[in-house]
C-alpha cells in the first residue's frame, strides 16, 4: 500500500482499475534514467489476473514475460477514459492485450484467464489517478 500511495503522489500520468471485481494484488515503481514507470497487478476472483505498466514513450523498459506475450490478430482500435487503445489476441493463453496511448505515456495492459470482451468491459474502470 505505501508504494502504491507514493506512486500516486509521484506518477500524474498513473491510471488504476476501480472495479470492483479487480483487487490489487502488486505494485512497482521503477526508474529509468529520467523516467518513471509504474507496474500493477490486479487478480480477478482469484482466478484472473491483469497486468499493467505505464511508462514515458522515450523511456526504455525492462523485458517481462507478463508483457512479451505472443500475440495474434489486432482486434479493435478504440478510444476510451482518454486513452487511444490497440488490442491483440494472445496465441497461447485465454487473454487479450491492449497497448494504449494518452500523450507521451504508454499504458499496456495484459490479461490472462479473462476474456478480450470481459477485459474490455473492466477497461472502463481504468481511471486516472490524479
Amino acid at each position: 500500500e505505501a508504494v502504491v500511495d507514493l506512486m500516486r503522489k509521484d506518477l500524474p500520468f498513473l491510471y488504476e482499475f476501480t472495479h470492483p471485481d479487480l483487487d490489487l494484488f502488486s505494485a512497482g515503481y521503477e526508474k529509468y534514467k529520467n523516467f518513471n514507470h509504474a507496474y500493477l497487478t490486479y487478480t480477478k476472483n482469484e482466478t484472473g489476473v491483469v497486468y499493467v505498466r505505464a511508462y514515458h514513450k522515450d523511456s526504455f523498459i525492462r523485458t517481462s514475460t507478463d508483457f512479451n506475450r505472443e500475440t495474434g490478430n489486432q482486434l479493435e482500435l478504440f478510444t476510451l477514459n482518454g486513452i487511444e487503445w490497440k488490442s491483440y489476441e494472445i496465441k497461447d493463453v485465454l487473454g487479450a492485450k491492449f497497448i494504449g496511448m494518452k500523450g507521451d505515456y504508454i499504458y499496456e495492459v495484459v490479461s490472462q484467464k479473462i476474456s478480450f470482451e470481459e477485459m474490455k468491459a473492466l477497461l472502463e474502470s481504468f481511471h486516472p489517478v490524479n
